[in-house]
């Protein structure tokens, strides 16, 4: 069925078809889909980028802290070759160098592990956000066993 314009004389005679312009809607409705798609796509990929950062991060930390510990023995003084004897304040040092801030530090020279917690900000900024969202991961590096 040829449906047309019948509004005003000669209409019909020059046949446009009511749905024209139909596919500009179309067109602009696919086009805002894609865009939207990609923005999700865009942040999702942000996060991702954030906790892989912040896993390295937390166990590059944990690893500084546990080797920092495990030289910084009874026996020498407390001090380690570079010098610094906190394991803690290598963690937090190694985490900053890797884009993390430390948030969390637990040694337990005990039985020589170290716990780490670190949070990564994520790249990602919005109208309506007071505060910039963060990864956070831990890591526990040390001895196994009792």
């Amino acid at each position: 069925m040829d449906r047309t314009a019948t509004a005003g004389p000669g209409a019909e005679a020059e046949g446009r078809r009511c749905d024209e312009g139909s596919s500009t809607v179309i067109g602009l409705g696919t086009a805002s889909l894609a865009m939207t798609l990609v923005l999700v796509v865009g942040a999702v990929s942000m996060g991702l980028r954030a906790r892989s950062q912040a896993d390295a991060a937390a166990d590059l930390a944990a690893l500084a802290a546990a080797q920092t510990l495990a030289w910084s023995g009874p026996g020498d003084g407390g001090t380690t070759e570079g010098g610094t004897a906190d394991p803690c304040a290598m963690a937090e040092e190694v985490a900053e160098r890797n884009g993390a801030e430390l948030s969390e530090c637990i040694v337990r020279p005990d039985l020589q592990r170290a716990k780490v917690e670190v949070e990564v900000p994520v790249a990602l900024s919005a109208p309506g956000l007071e505060r910039r969202p963060v990864m956070r991961a831990e890591a526990v590096a040390g001895r196994s066993g009792p």
